[in-house]
């Protein structure tokens, strides 16, 4: 039986008048939930603004209201297309915050979005929210995260790993002590941790993740053919043919691609095979392999066998990679999956939390919170 201390019932009673979201801040998509009505926006993690002035002193201009142009997908479409007083902010670098004001204007204008939605909560008070935030955050860093939630009028908010919100979404227990080993890739970095449902066990990270994927064949068709494409091509030939292992049946797949010959700067086209971006994307994902195996041998024994009987399982847009979990599984002699619908495993997690008030009140012993 549950027994409640005062200050438990209050806020009990008061989030009833409140909305409760959760929030993936990821360095490609940002994803929010809202209770009771499932996912309700996700949207690329860009703003388009007017550039800002960059000297100081005496001379210069006195400092005015930011003009934002766009927000999400839109000032996607402006990369690498937007005029010389525009620019496009990319919010999180490498899992890091890289303009806590725009991240501000970011979250403001979707946050308002989401309140305008009808819901059972009277709205009366501040909302609660979830937010997933990389493992290898530093103190300062998540800080900086708090003081930007914090600056919009969260009544309370709880930063927790990304990789433990994925082990919550998929089944995590506080009836179980039972770990999971996730590998999380995400568009500019990778975590692979170790989680039960005591809080995070151990994890290990790299800086990239499913953009570099792009700069990879970017980089590959310079080196090879001496031909220059834009990222947005790139990852178009990555969805189409991307791949690290070798396909058993069928007709290796092409692609056409079309860029600019860096000898004569004139247009060209050449078809692309399955193979060679194999080839282009093999380094990276060895350096993923790598990062398990790391893992795997400074994980605890206690913990080694619920790793043997569960497996590895990937999540982040950046695991949808033809292979990956195939190439991981040869190389570490673990069973490795991906599980179904990977990009959307920390927004789960926050469901999870949102939706089971006794797993959210063990959530804040070891949410980070400093």
């Amino acid at each position: 039986m549950r027994r409640f201390s005062l200050k438990q019932k209050i806020d009990e009673f008061l989030s009833r008048f409140s909305v409760d979201i959760g929030v993936d801040l990821g360095t490609s998509n940002t994803l929010f939930y809202l209770k009771d009505k499932g996912i309700v926006i996700e949207e690329a993690s860009l703003l388009a603004r007017r550039k800002l002035k960059r000297w100081t002193g005496l001379s210069a201009p006195t400092r005015k209201k930011v003009r934002i142009i766009a927000y999400g997908q839109r000032a996607r479409e402006m990369v690498d297309r937007e005029a010389k007083q525009i620019e496009v902010i990319r919010l999180m670098k490498r899992g890091v915050v890289s303009d806590l004001e725009a991240l501000e204007n970011y979250l403001d204008y979707y946050l308002k979005l989401i309140y305008e939605i009808p819901s059972r909560g009277l709205k009366l008070f501040k909302p609660r929210i979830i937010v997933g935030v990389p493992g290898s955050l530093t103190d300062v860093e998540r800080r900086a995260v708090r003081s930007v939630f914090l600056a919009l009028g969260v009544k309370k908010l709880f930063l927790v790993e990304q990789s433990l919100l994925a082990g919550i979404g998929m089944g995590l227990s506080t009836k179980s002590s039972s770990a999971l080993l996730i590998v999380d890739v995400g568009g500019a970095k990778t975590e692979a941790s170790i989680v039960s449902s005591e809080g995070m066990v151990l994890t290990k990270s790299l800086k990239f993740g499913g953009d570099d994927w792009d700069d990879a064949i970017v980089s590959f068709l310079k080196m090879k053919y001496g031909m220059l494409i834009s990222r947005g091509r790139a990852e178009k030939v990555k969805r189409e043919i991307g791949c690290v292992w070798e396909r058993k049946e069928g007709k290796e797949k092409v692609s056409v691609v079309r860029g600019r010959d860096l000898g004569t700067a004139l247009p060209r086209s050449l078809r692309l095979r399955e193979s060679e971006v194999k080839e282009a994307l093999m380094m990276l994902a060895m350096r993923m392999v790598a990062l398990v195996k790391e893992l795997l041998d400074q994980m605890p024994e206690e913990v080694s066998d619920d790793v043997l009987n569960n497996g590895i399982r990937l999540v982040g847009g950046g695991a949808k990679l033809r292979g990956l979990d195939k190439l991981i599984e040869k190389e570490s002699g673990v069973p490795t999956g991906l599980i179904k619908g990977a990009e959307l495993g920390v927004i789960r997690g926050c469901e999870k939390l949102i939706k089971d008030g006794d797993f959210l009140e063990k959530v804040k012993v070891w949410a980070i919170n400093n």
